[in-house]
């Protein structure tokens, strides 16, 4: 029989164990707290500094995931802007399977605009064009 494959929860527990043992306090924190707030339910929007200021995409992947969990569309703006953002031109994939799963026909000039200035097509496009 197959392991089981572990939850995002249970992968959230395991990087932060990771960053304890290698001694990166400061992606160890970002974590915990991305865990706390999932873990408490606390509004979503308290995540978003984190997009903004870390510099990990781990913590950056985890925080996208849990904004597009989220069922609230206020965080579609956060998450384009970190789309958008210049530091994150090779991760774009992660916030763009968030935006996914809200409905962004408001948006559609946006993502119009992002994908024709894209680089190159990344994952997340070639996921939602399928």
């Amino acid at each position: 029989m197959p392991a089981r494959k572990p939850t995002r929860l249970q992968e959230l527990r395991t990087a932060i164990d990771r960053a304890n043992a290698e001694g990166n306090d400061a992606l160890a924190a970002e974590l915990s707290q991305v865990r706390h707030a999932v873990r408490t339910k606390a509004d979503p929007l308290a995540l978003v500094p984190l997009l903004e200021t870390s510099t990990s995409y781990i913590t950056k992947a985890f925080v996208a995931e849990v904004l597009g969990a989220a069922g609230d569309v206020r965080v579609l703006q956060p998450l384009m802007r970190a789309a958008a953002h210049p530091a994150n031109v090779r991760h774009t994939s992660w916030f763009l399977l968030a935006c996914a799963r809200y409905d962004c026909s408001a948006h559609l000039a946006f993502f119009v605009r992002f994908l024709l200035t894209a680089r190159r097509p990344t994952k997340a496009w070639c996921r939602l064009w399928k």
